[in-house]
């Protein structure tokens, strides 16, 4: 079963039957909000969060005619980044609204940092428009990927957010490197995205050969997969002038200009 739909037309070919039934899922999989739409328009309901934790137990909710719905909490799942994050840093990471993407041109040499909590490098190839889809507290910065580590030991808790203290920074350990390479044939659409599990994702458009390397807390999952969203990157591109100064017309530009105008493209 893929979606709610799925779900509850299986749901409806078990009636009369009296067999337990269960849908399992990791945490913060929105599955009490997936209990919200089932249950929709019968007194009570459930509590939500975009926060983990809101299940603490078993939640028996009556549907009716002898039949129960129990809510539990989520499976952990390793390899995601959200485990490993305090709440500040969940309230942080996590979307409470929609995500406002940005899409940056990266050349060789190059890197997209998502907070002090990964970044992609394009270690071999010819420009691409790297779009990023992460939570819209988590500060995205571009600079030369020779200097990324010790940028980020120095700017975490400042230019790069999350996490907010040097402390922090420690305690999730080095960044360890995957390598994905592809293939893009035309600027119009996106080639493929790249998932941190827990964090977000970038979508990479361009042509030509590439090889991008991609950086994570140890245990987080980073994978590749057909892009989401293949045609956001002419959409929301970020400019930058000889000066360093970078002008865009994005959405999360325009709404966070002050910010945005301290990071700089390849100074750092």
């Amino acid at each position: 079963v893929r979606d709610l739909r799925g779900a509850l037309g299986g749901a409806r070919d078990l009636r009369g039957q009296r067999e337990r039934r269960q849908v399992s899922g990791a945490e913060r999989k929105r599955e009490r909000q997936r209990m919200q739409d089932i249950l929709r328009g019968i007194e009570g309901g459930v509590t939500t969060s975009e926060l983990p934790g809101t299940t603490l137990g078993f939640t028996e909710l009556s549907l009716g005619n002898g039949f129960s719905l129990y809510d539990t909490p989520g499976l952990i799942v390793p390899s995601q980044l959200t485990n490993r994050l305090l709440m500040a840093e969940l309230s942080a990471v996590l979307p409470q609204k929609p995500v406002e993407h940005v899409t940056y041109r990266v050349p060789e040499g190059s890197c997209v940092h998502l907070g002090g909590l990964a970044r992609v490098e394009l270690t071999e190839g010819k420009p691409l428009f790297l779009t990023v889809f992460v939570g819209n507290k988590v500060s995205v910065h571009v600079g030369k990927s020779a200097t990324a580590e010790d940028f980020r030991q120095r700017q975490t808790g400042n230019m790069l957010t999350p996490p907010f203290t040097p402390d922090r920074l420690e305690a999730l350990g080095p960044l360890e490197a995957t390598e994905i390479s592809g293939f893009g044939d035309t600027f119009e659409k996106a080639v493929l995205d790249v998932v941190v599990a827990g964090l977000g994702w970038v979508s990479v458009t361009g042509k030509g050969k590439f090889t991008l390397t991609v950086r994570a807390p140890e245990s987080v999952s980073v994978v590749r997969r057909a892009p989401l969203m293949p045609f956001e990157a002419l959409s929301s591109t970020e400019k930058y002038t000889g000066g360093g100064d970078k002008r865009g017309t994005s959405r999360r530009t325009k709404k966070l200009k002050g910010s945005f105008n301290q990071r700089r493209f390849g100074t750092k």
